[in-house]
């Protein structure tokens, strides 16, 4: 009898706290479903919980990628397109640094369309460091002298 009573009182209790935690796999695994189904906004706010800070120690490099991907459709589908496009970059980035070789393996597995999403989101983060400073604010003419055949 006290076995059941500590088995209720103790054991219970904490397994049916560890299996309610929603692990980043789980919330990965949500979010993805949410953008299967066209909620965007949902498959945003899931992801939008994933603690950014230590990404490395909790997130494989596979999954950073998926995060990525998550914005970067929710993005394509005009679901705050700029920021979305620069959240995608920076997880990418995150994923970039802890493992490029896994990165690669994702992008591998990816299809055309979505392979077209993550060129959009690797262009930002190749202009990253990159000096926009020599570019004029305004255009020169490309037409400075009339053509000469050109009456004026």
């Amino acid at each position: 009898m006290n076995t059941l009573k500590y088995l209720i009182l103790f054991i219970l209790p904490v397994l049916t706290i560890s299996c309610g935690e929603d692990t980043q796999e789980s919330a990965l695994k949500r979010a993805e479903d949410a953008i299967a189904n066209g909620q965007y906004s949902q498959a945003i706010e899931i992801c939008d919980q994933i603690p950014k800070s230590d990404a490395e120690k909790q997130l494989t490099p596979g999954e950073m990628c998926r995060v990525a991907m998550i914005y970067a459709v929710a993005a394509d589908n005009d679901v705050d397109r700029e920021e979305n496009i620069a959240r995608s970059a920076q997880w990418l980035d995150r994923a970039t640094k802890v493992n490029a070789d896994s990165v690669q393996q994702y992008l591998v597995s990816l299809t055309p369309q979505e392979m077209g999403l993550i060129h959009q989101v690797q262009q930002l983060n190749n202009t990253k460091g990159y000096d926009f400073s020599h570019i004029d604010e305004e255009p020169m003419d490309s037409i400075t002298e009339p053509h000469p055949n050109h009456e004026q």
